[in-house]
């Protein structure tokens, strides 16, 4: 989608792995290092990238679940900063998180009740934040794309 706006793209969770791979060199997953180090340790890098990302001015970016609740939480200039919020369906988008294995923010004991608590209380924020809202209950990211450009195109009154 960024090459299609021609924006930069960045992905919170991916800027969250370099950024503890520079201070650590030591190369682990979002997930890895929330799980080796805490989540105290995680929200700190969390809060750290996020506030380079309320600095970044036409850009795609992939914020991570907690971004509204990091240290320094994301909060975006309205002037330059669209916030999307692509909602699914929570019996699907549980099953897209725990596929490959529980994250370390759900609780083992009980993943999809954790799950459900999370979502029931992060999907409201999200939507309270959203400029648009985008509903992705399928697996094709294309049609998904689409949507999110037709509705900024909308938006922005280009069609």
């Amino acid at each position: 989608m960024s090459r299609d706006l021609v924006y930069s793209f960045y992905d919170s969770d991916t800027l969250i792995e370099e950024t503890h791979f520079q201070n650590k060199k030591e190369s682990l997953s979002f997930a890895e290092i929330f799980k080796q180090h805490g989540s105290e340790y995680f929200r700190g890098l969390e809060g750290e990238v996020i506030e380079r990302l309320n600095k970044m001015d036409h850009s795609v970016i992939a914020l991570g679940g907690g971004s509204y609740w990091a240290a320094k939480p994301f909060r975006r200039n309205p002037e330059t900063q669209l916030v999307i919020f692509i909602d699914v369906d929570p019996d699907i988008l549980y099953k897209r998180i725990t596929e490959r294995q529980i994250p370390g923010i759900l609780d083992p004991r009980d993943p999809k009740g954790s799950f459900e608590r999370l979502y029931a209380e992060r999907s409201p924020v999200y939507a309270e934040h959203a400029d648009l809202t985008v509903t992705n209950n399928s697996s094709d990211a294309k049609d998904t794309v689409s949507e999110i450009l037709k509705k900024v195109s909308i938006k922005h009154g280009r069609e």
